[in-house]
């Protein structure tokens, strides 16, 4: 597996704008660039996912960005 040689993936907190704050993987970074804040998936290709308008938009952009991680890793993670 890709990680059978590095060591565990490391989350770190990360703080919105609005105070709120959301674990995020390595292999994920934030833009909140004012024009489309999002998260961008760094693994294999680099993935955009933007926040959706919901109060609740960067969580659920970040879910799917790190179900989408977790599928390239168990997919490519050799």
């Amino acid at each position: 597996m890709w990680f059978a040689d590095r060591p565990p993936l490391q989350w770190q907190p990360y703080t919105l704008p609005d105070g709120s704050t959301l674990e995020v993987p390595e292999l994920i970074v934030r833009s909140d660039d004012a024009g489309q804040p999002g998260w961008q998936l760094r693994f294999g290709d680099w993935t955009f996912f933007a926040d959706g308008a919901a109060s609740d938009g960067p969580a659920q952009a970040l879910a799917l960005a790190i179900a989408e991680m977790e599928e390239r890793i168990a997919y490519r993670g050799k």
